[in-house]
């Protein structure tokens, strides 16, 4: 309850509890609480929105009915960057996070409405060849090198059969401006343009979606990325193999520039890094965007 009076005669606090505590806050829609944290920009692991939204997602067939529902009317009280709803993959527990709220909104070749990207907590168990062999050029079917590699066929084609259902159901394709390398009859060693691509239900983000800048992939590899808030100040960059697993490298899409052979990857100490791209040891993510286009 609210008590009306003048703000100089409240009592006052010596301690504040980040995670606990709120703080009245002046928005453009109107008067709202804000968690401390948030103002402060205090650390936040995020919490299980299946918990704490329990009785609303009561309303719906299940949480992700529930979710694309927010995003159909826009309405994101109480979510925050870093909640996830955990999900069972081949037996498998994932977490995805909300990665963004709204981030490419109005964006694309063909304007997004509401939505949120979402990235698992750690990576998925398994290690993937970006390719089975140490190329990095499109083709004459598509010349994007991401769209023809082994690593996009392995999260739209095994990866993806593994989500459940009622996620799979209400998954929104990202749409995103990809790099495009291939001439027939020449290796390339850099992107000579760039194309709107349907990525799948599942893709891996971009090396400025993480970092925010480029560092080893090519002018073409940044057209239409932004960094998601997740990752801001380096947090949430480095995952683990498999649900609470040790610290691993894990694939970004952009292949490497000023080279034939080479792929972008976030190594596991946190750092943007390069590598052939037929190397094994290399994880994925989970990610994929819960949205509503009319």
């Amino acid at each position: 309850m609210l008590l009306m009076g003048r703000i100089i005669d409240l009592p006052g606090v010596n301690t504040v509890n980040n995670s606990t505590d709120k703080i009245i806050v002046e928005t453009p829609d109107g008067t709202k609480i804000a968690p401390v944290d948030v103002l402060l920009g205090g650390v936040y692991d995020g919490v299980d929105l299946t918990v704490k939204f329990a009785d609303e997602i009561a309303n719906f067939d299940n949480a992700w009915a529930w979710i694309q529902n927010r995003c159909q009317i826009r309405n994101y009280e109480g979510l925050r960057v870093g909640d996830y709803i955990p999900i069972t993959m081949n037996g498998y527990t994932v977490k995805p996070q909300i990665a963004g709220i709204e981030p490419y909104l109005n964006a694309t070749d063909v304007p997004l409405a509401g939505h949120i990207d979402f990235i698992s907590k750690d990576l998925w168990n398994t290690l993937v060849q970006y390719n089975t062999s140490n190329v990095n050029q499109g083709n004459a079917t598509d010349p994007s090198p991401y769209m023809v590699s082994n690593v996009h066929s392995y999260l739209v084609n095994t990866l993806a059969s593994y989500l459940p259902a009622e996620l799979s159901s209400k998954i929104l394709n990202k749409r995103s401006l990809m790099e495009t390398r291939y001439t027939d009859g020449s290796t390339l060693t850099s992107s000579t343009s760039w194309a709107w691509k349907d990525l799948g239900k599942l893709w891996l983000p971009h090396e400025t979606e993480v970092y925010g800048y480029r560092q080893w992939s090519g002018q073409y590899g940044c057209g239409n990325p932004v960094q998601y808030d997740i990752f801001r100040g380096g947090r949430n960059i480095v995952k683990g193999l498999g649900n609470g697993g040790s610290r691993a490298n894990w694939w970004l899409c952009d292949v490497m520039d000023a080279s034939s052979t080479g792929a972008c990857f976030v190594n596991y100490h946190g750092y943007a890094n390069l590598t052939y791209a037929s190397t094994a040891g290399v994880g994925v993510l989970v990610c994929f965007r819960i949205g509503y286009n009319a």
